[in-house]
C-alpha cells in the first residue's frame, strides 16, 4: 500500500489474500493519517468534513488529532468547525515521555491532542 501512494504505478496487484493479512489492511486503512492541514484555514474546512465522513461510518469510531498550535486563531477556527460538524473533542494528557515525538523546535506547551467523536 505504501508503495502504491508513494510511488503511483499504473497498475498493482495484491497477491496475498490470507485473512489476517486482508484484516490488516481493512484496520491500517481505518487507520487515517495526515499531517499539517490546522496550520492553515483553507484546509480545515475539507479536514472537518473528511473527519465527520470518517467518525459516521461507524458508531463507535474515534480519532485522534495532534496538533501544534502555531496559530491559535487558526487552532480556534478548526476547533469551531469541528463543533459545528457535532464533533465532540476531548484534550488527553499527553505523556511525559512523549516530548522526544515531536520536533525539537516545539513547545510541548503548544501540543495539544485531541480525542474526537460524533455526538
Amino acid at each position: 500500500m505504501a508503495v502504491c501512494l508513494t510511488c503511483k504505478p499504473k497498475l498493482y496487484c495484491f497477491t496475498d489474500c490470507h485473512e489476517e493479512v486482508l484484516v490488516k489492511l481493512k484496520e491500517n486503512v481505518q487507520l487515517n493519517l495526515t499531517k499539517d492541514v490546522v496550520y492553515d484555514q483553507a484546509l480545515v474546512d475539507v479536514f472537518v468534513k473528511t473527519l465527520r465522513t470518517l467518525l459516521s461510518m461507524n458508531s463507535s469510531a474515534v480519532g485522534y488529532v495532534a496538533s501544534t498550535i502555531r496559530n491559535p486563531e487558526t487552532y480556534q477556527y478548526f476547533c469551531k468547525g469541528i463543533e459545528k460538524e457535532g464533533i465532540t473533542r476531548e484534550i488527553l494528557e499527553l505523556p511525559p515521555d512523549s516530548r522526544q515525538h515531536f520536533q525539537p523546535c516545539t513547545d510541548m506547551h503548544t501540543v495539544e491532542l485531541l480525542k474526537l467523536c460524533l455526538g
